[in-house]
Formats: C-alpha cells, structure tokens, sequence
C-alpha cells in the first residue's frame, strides 16, 4: 500500500483494533505487516500497544507483537514501550 489515501483509510480502519487483532493468531499477522509495510505510519500501533502492554505481553501471539513494536519504534515511540 503505497497510496497515500489508501494508506490513511487503512489507519483509520485499524486504529481501533490493533489490541484485539494483536491478541488474535491471524490478526497478529497484519499488525506485523503493517509495522514492515508502514513505517512511517505506525505511530498508532505503538500508542495503542504501550496502552496495553500488560494484555498484549501476557498473550502468546500479542508478545511477539511487543517485541516487533521494540524492534521498529525509534524515539519517542520506543520510549512510550520501553521508557
């Protein structure tokens, strides 16, 4: 998705659901596609997930969403997981 419009809708379409599809062992898949595809653009997975850390940790599909979020997040996005 290079799309600038398509990109966007997509956030908007995902902000809401990135716990749930984190926690979910087909949901965790785009999370992780969008945190390789969308650099740029995922801020949101990582507010979202620094909100729920302890939920998203403590499951056997969201901690690998923990540690790719640790992986991609720079700065002040790293801070808000590892700070």
């Amino acid at each position: 998705v290079r799309n600038t419009s398509h990109v966007r809708r997509l956030v908007v379409a995902l902000e809401g659901a990135v716990v749930r599809l984190a926690n979910d062992a087909n949901g965790n898949h785009v999370v992780q596609r969008c945190l390789e595809a969308l650099p740029q653009e995922a801020h949101f997975i990582f507010r979202a997930v620094a909100a729920e850390v302890v939920v998203v940790a403590s499951d056997r599909h969201g901690c690998r969403i923990v540690q790719r979020c640790i992986e991609y997040a720079r700065g002040h996005d790293r801070g808000l997981l590892v700070g």
